[in-house]
């Protein structure tokens, strides 16, 4: 092998684990970067079936069913509980069919990273100040803003209560909009309907010592004096972040677009992207996404790239179906893939997911883990939970409801993909090289040295 394809190598190898990681977080919700794969005793909630000799290749994720353990405490006793992993693309029926089961449980705890100012307070980051609680109560009123104008837009009624805003927007953001009835110091913020002075309508808080003016930290906080609406700060309906797109280019469905999460037993359960940011040590204090997020909502340049590609992919249905299968074939060893794109990514959204997923894991899973132990101890009623996350959450979530006095009994596999390879116009046998050489490339991203070692050996 000569020089110039010993270099080309792991370039291409370096190039297949930094696809895979952004396929990971994009369809994944991502997965731990340990750089290795589960541990013998750890349970895998994805995995890759073949059927026909190769013909049909399956993505299957699983849900893990658990009942109290023999030192379970009374609260626990007659609870079930159901960790179910997804992905957030795959095949419509998949989505319909986890709907259905989801349906059938008392409470199910759902991942949705909310919007700025719409986290839950006691999952901020550190000590609140007066001045911090100031900071996200203007989050909360500018969230209140785009919820107007959504309503505005949909000729509701103008609301006279937080409740009746968060009735005319629905759909995904009117199910945030309750949470932004209160300021940051847990007191009502209050609704001012249009007047002839001003002709929009406002949303007031009192301040830190929640009376009727004040200076510093005490004086009101009122919508009207932040900055008017950017034009893309209300969503119109028609923006297609790089999952959706991602999903139409393979013929296959976005979860949101599909599942029904406004339910009655459905609950938020996640942290908001200033949450995220502020636990990143990055942002500028207004909730504006990183590179991370600007890449999922499709915001950022090479987002925009991406769905240019993505377009063209989807006019193909060759092409379609070799991303697809090579994405399920990631998709199974996107453990491995993601610690190796961490460690050998030097700068952008690859390094930064590397270096970050601990939060976007573990610091999500703590929020999940929470809310889990505050329906235990408060509502004797709720017998059946569920909790639906991306399938790389699943280790590590597992582990904390061991320690909760949980132990697995069933497990029910569904198919989340399924790829009917022949439909490329690719023989069985073409296709099955290709992956064994993608396989390959996979190998040899995670065989590769990290920056460390590398400088360790002085290369």
């Amino acid at each position: 092998m000569g020089h110039s394809q010993k270099l080309a190598q792991p370039r291409a190898s370096w190039g297949i684990a930094a696809l895979a990681a952004v396929m990971s977080i994009v369809v994944l919700s991502a997965s731990p970067a340990t750089g290795r794969g589960p541990e013998k005793d750890q349970f895998s909630y994805i995995r890759v079936e073949e059927e026909q000799g190769g013909a049909i290749v399956k993505l299957q994720t699983a849900v893990r069913e658990f009942h109290p353990g023999k030192d379970a405490g009374p609260s626990l006793q007659g609870r079930k509980l159901f960790l179910v992993g997804a992905v957030h693309i795959g095949d419509k029926g998949f989505y319909q069919a986890l709907q259905d089961s989801l349906d059938t449980k008392d409470l199910v705890l759902y991942e949705g990273v909310r919007p700025p100012g719409a986290g839950r307070l006691q999952y901020e980051s550190g000590r609140l100040t007066d001045a911090d609680r100031a900071a996200i109560t203007k989050k909360r009123l500018r969230f209140l803003m785009i919820g107007a104008e959504l309503a505005k837009r949909k000729n509701a009624p103008t609301p006279a209560t937080v409740a009746e805003l968060d009735k005319a927007v629905g759909d995904r953001l009117g199910r945030f909009i309750e949470d932004c009835g209160v300021d940051a110091w847990d007191r009502p913020i209050e609704v001012v309907p249009p007047t002839p002075d001003h002709g929009r309508i406002e949303f007031v808080s009192l301040g830190a010592d929640g009376r009727t003016g004040g200076e510093g930290v005490d004086a009101d906080l009122r919508s009207t004096d932040l900055d008017p609406l950017g034009p893309d700060e209300v969503p119109t309906g028609k923006e297609q972040g790089i999952q959706s797109k991602l999903a139409h280019a393979l013929g296959l469905s976005f979860q949101l677009d599909v599942m029904k999460h406004g339910k009655p037993n459905w609950r938020s359960s996640d942290l908001s992207i200033d949450q995220i940011e502020a636990r990143m040590g990055g942002g500028d204090g207004k909730g504006e996404p990183s590179a991370l997020f600007e890449m999922l909502s499709g915001s950022s340049f090479s987002a925009k790239v991406a769905g240019v590609l993505l377009d063209l992919v989807s006019m193909s249905k060759t092409i379609s179906t070799v991303v697809k299968v090579a994405m399920i074939d990631m998709l199974s060893q996107a453990d491995d893939l993601l610690g190796a794109a961490g460690k050998n990514a030097d700068s952008g959204p690859m390094a930064e997911m590397g270096q970050l997923m601990d939060i976007i894991i573990k610091d999500r899973n703590a929020v999940v883990a929470a809310d889990l132990r505050h329906a235990l101890e408060n509502e004797p009623e709720v017998r059946n939970i569920a909790i639906i996350y991306g399938a790389g959450h699943m280790n590590e979530l597992e582990g904390r409801i061991r320690e909760l006095g949980f132990e697995p009994v069933n497990e029910y596999w569904f198919t989340a993909i399924r790829c009917d390879v022949r439909q490329s116009g690719m023989s069985v046998k073409e296709i099955s090289d290709m992956r064994r050489q993608i396989k390959s490339a996979i190998q040899d991203a995670m065989n590769q040295p990290s920056r460390t070692d590398k400088r360790r050996r002085g290369d």
